[in-house]
């Protein structure tokens, strides 16, 4: 079960101003580099849900929401959520986000020339 210490270890940096998710208590993000650039942004938007815990015992203290999004100028944008389930992995996830990445052809968010 991923922890918010998980992901923070991970390299993660905590936000506050999740006003774009209504029910989110905070979000974690972390920027993916390489020799040509900025490749993409993994953002995780973090639900607490202590408040249902007494009613749901099995549920995880904090849901965890990662996204990533990839454009190209003058081209389609593609918004990708990743579902995780109990045993989910940090390297999971960044491994599934650099697949699709290499997929859509390597959309760089921003070259370094």
């Amino acid at each position: 079960m991923l922890t918010v210490q998980d992901w923070l270890n991970a390299g993660y940096k905590r936000f506050d101003q999740v006003a774009a998710r209504q029910y989110a208590a905070f979000g974690l993000q972390k920027r993916f580099d390489d020799d040509k650039g900025k490749q993409y942004f993994i953002t995780v938007f973090v639900y607490d849900n202590k408040e249902f815990m007494l009613r749901f015992p099995d549920i995880q203290p904090f849901t965890f929401e990662p996204e990533c999004q990839f454009s190209q100028p003058d081209s389609i944008t593609v918004n990708t959520t990743l579902l995780l389930h109990k045993e989910s992995t940090i390297d999971e996830v960044e491994a599934m986000v650099q697949k699709l990445w290499v997929a859509l052809g390597k959309p760089y968010y921003e070259t370094w020339e």
